[in-house]
């Protein structure tokens, strides 16, 4: 489960002196406070392997920018940043903003969240409100536990998919389609 870290709890940290700071390895910065970031669960990691393999081969395929993952860092305000289980930037964002070696400076097109066991209701929506208040043009939420995903839109509309639903990337990811099935296919009946 996050926590706020003690260690100098009273300092705002900026996204910049985050950076520049050893904690940014095993933190995230949100409203200017340290949050540590827990290592991620066995099922968490098959799911976010599995989205972001699946993502990555399609936007490859047609050449349409990124997919990156393992927590890659984004700063979603100035005192903001937050690491994306697996996310999507667009060609026309990479031109704008090329391929810096530290944090990318805005938020993707496309954020993506697996839920752990250890991440509190609470915490996950505010992850979920940060991309989408940082103009992420989608943001797929997923819980692999329930086995269902619940699709973020800035104009507030959610939809909530289950199997045999098929994920799709709308207008962000034209002609991107998944089915549930094959994106929890390597999961357990029930995952804890």
């Amino acid at each position: 489960m996050s926590a706020v870290l003690n260690v100098k709890s009273e300092q705002e940290w900026t996204a910049k002196e985050f950076y520049d700071s050893p904690l940014s390895k095993n933190h995230e910065l949100v409203d200017g406070k340290l949050v540590k970031i827990m290592p991620a669960g066995f099922i968490h990691g098959i799911v976010a392997n599995q989205i972001t393999r699946l993502l990555g081969n399609f936007v490859e395929d047609n050449t349409l920018g990124v997919v990156v993952a393992a927590e890659t860092g984004f700063i979603l305000g100035e005192k903001k940043m937050r690491g994306a289980d697996s996310a999507f930037v667009s060609n026309e964002k990479l031109a704008e903003f090329g391929y810096p070696e530290g944090f990318f400076p805005t938020a993707p097109d496309l954020a993506v969240e697996v839920a752990s066991p250890n991440n509190t209701a609470e915490e996950f929506m505010e992850k979920v409100e940060t991309y989408l208040n940082a103009e992420s043009k989608l943001v797929w939420a997923i819980y692999p536990k329930l086995k269902i995903i619940f699709v973020h839109r800035p104009n507030d509309v959610i939809s909530v998919l289950r199997e045999p639903d098929e994920l799709d990337g709308e207008d962000v990811l034209l002609d991107f389609k998944l089915s549930l099935s094959k994106l929890f296919g390597n999961l357990p009946e029930t995952s804890e």
